[in-house]
C-alpha cells in the first residue's frame, strides 16, 4: 500500500520482533499499575468521619420530624384568593364579605360556619387554618365635656381642642380682642392658619354667651367716630358711608350694597354692628 504513494517502509525481521515485545512490555507495565491501584488500602480519618455522619444523621432525623409551615389566616380578612386555596365556595365567600364590610368580626368557627353555611366536613379540613384574634375592649369612658363660653376662655382652654397650639390660641385671643368680643362662630374662620375642620370641632368644646352686650350703631345718626370702631371698617370706608348718606339722604343700611357691592361676606359683618 505504501508503495503507491511512493512511500518505501522496509525494517528488518529482529527490529519488528524487538518492537512487538517492546509493546507488549510496556502493555503489561500499565495492566500491573492498574492492578496495584485497585489493591492500595485508603486510609481514613475514623473520628473525623463518626464526626460528619453524627451531623448527616441528626439532620436526617430533624428533616423527618419538620413539618412544613402553616400560614394561619384571619377570617375576618379573608381573600378570595385564600377561599380558592382553601376550597371555599364563592357563594360562602360572598357571604363572609357581606358580613364583615358592615363593620361585624368573626368572633369563632362556629359563628364562621354559621354565616358561611359550609358543611361540616367542609370545616373539619380547613379549620386548623384559621385563627381568631381576641377583641380587647379598650375603650374607655371619656368625661363629658363641659363647653365654656368663646369670648371668656383662655390660651389653655383653647388648647384643649385637638388642632390648636400656643400660636393658634394666641392668634384667636388676638383677634377676639380686635373684635371686642366674637358675635357669631362663624367669625373664627377670619382667623389666620385656622382651619375649618378645627373650627368645626370647637363648637363641641365652647359656645357665644347670648347676653354678650353688643349695642349695634344707629347707621343714620353715627358719626366717623362711632363708625371706625367698626372691626371690619376702615376710616377711608367711614367716610365713604358719610358722604353717600348725606348725597342720598338715606340713612338705611342699603347704601352698603352700593359701596361694597363686591363683597357681600362684608356687608353682612357691618350688619351685625350697624342698625
Amino acid at each position: 500500500m505504501f508503495s503507491r504513494y511512493g512511500i518505501r517502509l522496509k525494517m528488518p525481521h529482529f527490529q519488528r520482533t524487538a518492537l512487538l515485545i517492546l509493546l507488549l512490555i510496556l502493555t503489561a507495565y500499565q495492566w500491573v499499575l492498574y492492578i496495584k491501584k485497585g489493591q492500595e488500602k485508603i486510609e481514613f480519618n475514623t473520628v473525623e468521619t463518626n464526626y460528619y455522619q453524627a451531623k448527616m444523621d441528626s439532620l436526617k432525623t430533624q428533616y423527618s420530624k419538620s413539618k412544613p409551615n402553616i400560614f394561619l389566616i384571619n377570617p375576618n380578612y379573608l381573600s378570595d384568593y385564600n377561599a380558592y386555596i382553601l376550597g371555599i365556595n364563592s357563594i360562602a365567600f360572598d357571604r363572609l364579605k357581606a358580613y364583615t364590610l358592615t363593620g361585624n368580626r368573626l368572633k369563632s368557627l362556629s359563628e364562621f360556619q354559621k354565616i358561611s353555611q359550609l358543611p361540616d366536613s367542609t370545616m373539619s379540613r380547613i379549620a386548623h387554618r384559621f385563627y381568631f384574634p381576641e377583641v380587647k375592649n379598650s375603650f374607655k369612658e371619656k368625661a363629658p365635656i363641659v363647653k365654656k363660653d368663646l369670648n371668656t376662655a383662655t390660651l389653655e382652654d383653647l388648647q384643649q381642642v385637638h388642632g390648636i397650639g400656643m400660636v393658634l390660641s394666641e392668634r384667636i385671643v388676638k383677634f377676639r380682642a380686635y373684635l371686642k368680643g366674637f358675635l357669631l362662630f362663624d367669625q373664627l374662620h377670619e382667623v389666620y392658619g385656622l382651619d375649618s375642620l378645627v373650627v368645626d370641632r370647637m363648637d363641641n368644646y365652647f359656645y357665644i354667651s347670648k347676653v354678650v352686650e353688643h349695642q349695634k350703631i344707629n347707621f343714620a345718626t353715627a358719626s366717623l367716630n362711632d363708625l371706625v370702631q367698626i372691626p371690619y371698617l376702615s376710616k377711608k370706608e367711614a367716610l365713604q358711608l358719610i358722604a353717600l348718606r348725606s348725597k342720598k339722604e338715606l340713612g338705611n343700611l342699603e347704601i352698603l350694597s352700593e359701596v361694597f357691592k363686591d363683597s357681600p361676606n362684608k356687608i353682612t359683618r357691618l350688619k351685625l354692628y350697624l342698625q
